[in-house]
């Protein structure tokens, strides 16, 4: 058996596990990114629920 022969099944199982790491590491990373901008969109309505309740028109003029 060579020395190839001996170390490719490790290579391997060590290239599968950081491939299971890199998934989960880019899962949490794209979940943290959704809930990031799901909670922009809601502070930008409120936001503009606030500002046309107050009855600002910010830069613009009437």
């Amino acid at each position: 058996m060579t020395t190839r022969e001996k170390v490719l099944p490790g290579v391997a199982a060590l290239e599968i596990a950081g491939a299971a790491v890199a998934a989960r590491v880019f899962d949490w990373w794209l979940m943290t990114m959704l809930l990031a901008c799901a909670a922009s969109a809601l502070f930008t309505v409120r936001d503009l629920r606030r500002a046309r309740l107050s009855g600002s028109t910010g830069d613009r003029t009437r």
